[in-house]
């Protein structure tokens, strides 16, 4: 989060990124919770990929809506996996 905040200094562009970092934050609560849950095997009556997907599906939809907004905020926004393109390739090339 604090990577893309030095993108842009536009107030809605810095919501929208910390609207995206809270809702990653709650989905991976969600997760530790369904994985917790399966551990002491709690939710018997459910079936464990479709909680998993439902947990997962909205985190996806929404982060591609949130860079949606964002790059029609600042068309040169930087996304999450362009810096992770560019990690790998910087990686790739150290060694």
């Amino acid at each position: 989060m604090k990577l893309l905040l030095r993108f842009s200094s536009d107030k809605l562009y810095r919501q929208y990124v910390r609207i995206n970092f809270l809702f990653m934050f709650m989905t991976v609560i969600g997760l530790a919770i369904f994985v917790w849950g399966t551990v002491i095997q709690n939710f018997q009556n459910v079936t464990y990929s479709l909680l998993g997907t439902l947990i997962v599906l909205p985190f996806l939809y929404f982060e591609w809506w949130v860079n949606e907004r964002l790059k029609k905020i600042d068309p040169e926004h930087v996304t999450n996996q362009d810096i992770r393109q560019y990690r790998r390739m910087k990686k790739a090339g150290e060694q």
